[in-house]
């Protein structure tokens, strides 16, 4: 079991490590207590999703771009509906199609390089993947578009990175 101190001890290591891939600038105000949190995670992020780059990052959808994809490009919602009524939620997977599987499983492939990453090999970090459906829906019409993705999500440093790819 670890302790605190030996917790805080190996967050240092770790930021330590990441600070060495960023600018003498970033090194020099996380030096002295400076940087933003959101700096050092970007370099975080870049170094240990890089195993992702073939990947395609999830895009959220808007209201606009749902409602074309709802409506299968036709002009206007034959009950009425406008980009207003469409309503988003995220549910589990219930199904994936055989391209959807075959991206999921590189993607599983993938997330083994990123556990075997020297910061998360010497550490008690882990990786683990989540997949999702988002769904966008007329609520005037019913029609639906549904969309499924996985989350990458990285335990570093005593913070959660993640991000999000489209299958």
């Amino acid at each position: 079991m670890t302790t605190q101190l030996q917790r805080d001890n190996f967050r240092t290591y770790l930021e330590i490590e990441a600070i060495k891939l960023g600018t003498e600038d970033q090194y020099a105000r996380w030096r002295d207590g400076l940087l933003p949190d959101d700096e050092l995670l970007h370099i975080a992020r870049a170094e240990l999703y890089k195993v992702m780059g073939p990947f395609i990052r999830r895009e959220k959808l808007r209201s606009g771009k749902a409602y074309q994809l709802i409506h299968h490009g036709l002009p206007t919602c034959l009950k009425g509906g406008t980009t207003d009524d469409v309503i988003f939620e995220t549910t589990d997977v219930c199904e994936l199609e055989p391209p959807e599987w075959d991206t999921f499983t590189r993607i599983s492939q993938a997330t083994e390089a990123i556990k075997v990453h020297p910061w998360l090999a010497v550490s008690e970090g882990r990786v683990e993947t989540l997949l999702s459906s988002h769904w966008a829906t007329c609520s005037k019409c019913q029609r639906e578009h549904v969309v499924s993705s996985v989350s990458v999500m990285i335990d570093w440093a005593g913070r959660i990175l993640c991000r999000e790819y489209a299958l």
